[in-house]
């Protein structure tokens, strides 16, 4: 025993050989929070622990039951082991002396601990009194191998327990305390004192304590891999119930939108030139015949299109997939020197990738508060306002996260916005637009370039170039794919 467990003081209830540990290994609160935040408590513990080569670890919801459904717990384990006592019950209460002495355990609890109870099963290891001395010292719960009573009480001071079973008959003539802070075993599996224990209502997991880091993290990883496989089909599935009342008003925001565009084309013949203003449609029905007509003309194309769309988030999603399957995947111990590139390859190119995106989403607030300027300062000063203002400011940040085109979208888009004032309106917009769609060039290229290090020039010339080859998809991918390249070739000291 250390000088610092020879500082602690016990009850005098237990001799000091029943005393395996005074001061228990401490666990820093990160670990304690990352536990916490996971979405399926002890489902993705397990997992983690299964593909970290630790098992039996895991102990059944259906067979430690717990008072509370909608308990959650995470905290650090503070053992007991009760065992049956020697003399009958009828003998033991006629000396009116209990040795249960598991209130040495709670004097040494500290602020988030677990009582893990080796006990007796059909006879109560623990009742209101000692759940509430439990509570009073800062315990989350507790793990009981055996009986327990009184759970309308524990349940009432938020005190969850697990337990293999619930009796009315005490324990208080039938069981004596052996040990404190010793290994015992719950339904089968090792618990040493100081080891991570979770549990919800699915069941109980151990984590050993020098597998904690390494445990959370793989759950962690888990974790994230299953958000981003579901996210998108609980967006669609989203979308789809709330999709309902769009459909079903979708005829009178139909008619709305060819009255607002009849109007808007009635003030445009008014205001500009005779020779012009024949050539634009008379009024909501000459717009819905030109509507039609462009639909039918265009109804090959818009159906090869919607089949790429289609087709292009079918195969991201499906890429979206196979990334996340990867990404979590446990390595093995060693790798093969295929596997090895493979593995190079993947990382240069993920760090490419993150370089890109976070360059872009500076690049994506610098928009916006250039586009904030202009529609909230500069348009205001003309005397011209656009409607939808902040509607407008938050599709420039979200459509800027995409290089080049998601600017020119929402450009297109105040554009179309700025026409339905006035003409001087788009105008102006239209002028906005060619500006900032061509400062976005130099404003990429510096941003990217210094998250990169490359050069301005160099990443100018080759966006120019792969637009020029590959029209806008080769502008958006031009600096990650350089980004890539050039990390290869530092890799290989060409560079």
């Amino acid at each position: 025993m250390t000088d610092e467990d020879q500082s602690m003081k016990t009850l005098g209830r237990l001799p000091p050989e029943a005393f395996g540990k005074l001061v228990l290994p401490s666990i820093a609160p990160d670990i304690v929070a990352g536990f916490k935040a996971l979405p399926d408590l002890t489902g993705m513990t397990s997992d983690a622990m299964d593909e970290l080569g630790i098992h039996s670890a895991a102990i059944p919801g259906g067979v430690l039951k717990p008072t509370d459904p909608a308990a959650r717990m995470v905290g650090r384990a503070l053992t007991v082991l009760n065992v049956a006592r020697a003399e009958a019950p009828a003998e033991a209460a006629a000396s009116g002396k209990s040795l249960m002495a598991d209130v040495e355990a709670h004097n040494l609890a500290e602020d988030g601990d677990v009582l893990v109870l080796q006990g007796i099963d059909h006879i109560s290891n623990m009742g209101s009194i000692i759940a509430s001395i439990a509570r009073r010292q800062g315990e989350v719960g507790a793990i009981v191998d055996g009986a327990v009573r009184d759970i309308t009480h524990s349940r009432a001071i938020g005190y969850p327990i697990w337990s293999r079973s619930v009796s009315p008959i005490t324990g208080k003539w039938r069981i004596r305390t052996a040990a404190v802070n010793v290994d015992v075993v719950i339904c089968g599996v090792k618990v040493s004192p100081g080891d991570l224990i979770v549990a919800d209502e699915v069941g109980v997991c151990v984590v050993p304590h020098r597998h904690m880091r390494a445990v959370l993290e793989r759950a962690g990883q888990i974790a994230a891999a299953t958000l981003v496989i579901l996210s998108p089909l609980l967006l669609v599935a989203l979308a789809l119930s709330h999709s309902r009342s769009y459909i079903v008003s979708a005829p009178a925001q139909y008619r709305e939108l060819l009255d607002f565009m009849a109007r808007t084309v009635l003030e445009l013949r008014l205001k500009l030139p005779p020779d012009i203003a024949m050539q634009l449609p008379e009024g909501a029905a000459d717009i819905q015949r030109s509507i039609a007509s462009y639909l039918a003309a265009k109804s090959g194309a818009l159906a090869t299109a919607g089949r790429a769309w289609l087709g292009g988030l079918l195969h991201a999603y499906v890429g979206l997939l196979i990334g996340t399957l990867a990404a979590v995947r446990h390595p093995g111990l060693a790798r093969r020197p295929l596997a090895q590139a493979l593995s190079q390859r993947i990382r240069l190119l993920g760090e490419a990738f993150r370089q890109i995106v976070a360059a872009q989403f500076w690049i994506a607030a610098f928009n916006t508060a250039l586009t904030a300027l202009f529609l909230l300062v500069l348009l205001p000063l003309w005397k011209l306002e656009l409607p939808y203002t902040p509607a407008l400011i938050t599709l420039t940040f979200l459509a800027g996260l995409i290089p080049i085109v998601g600017n020119l979208l929402c450009n297109v888009v105040i554009t179309i916005v700025g026409l339905s004032v006035s003409p001087m309106a788009a105008l102006a917009c239209l002028g906005f637009l060619v500006l900032i769609h061509k400062a976005e060039y130099v404003i990429n290229a510096k941003v990217v370039g210094q998250r990169t290090h490359m050069g301005v020039w160099e990443l100018l010339a080759v966006m120019f170039t792969a637009e020029a080859v590959f029209g806008p998809a080769g502008l958006v991918a031009a600096p990650l794919m350089y980004a890539y390249l050039k990390k290869e070739l530092q890799a290989a000291h060409l560079v």
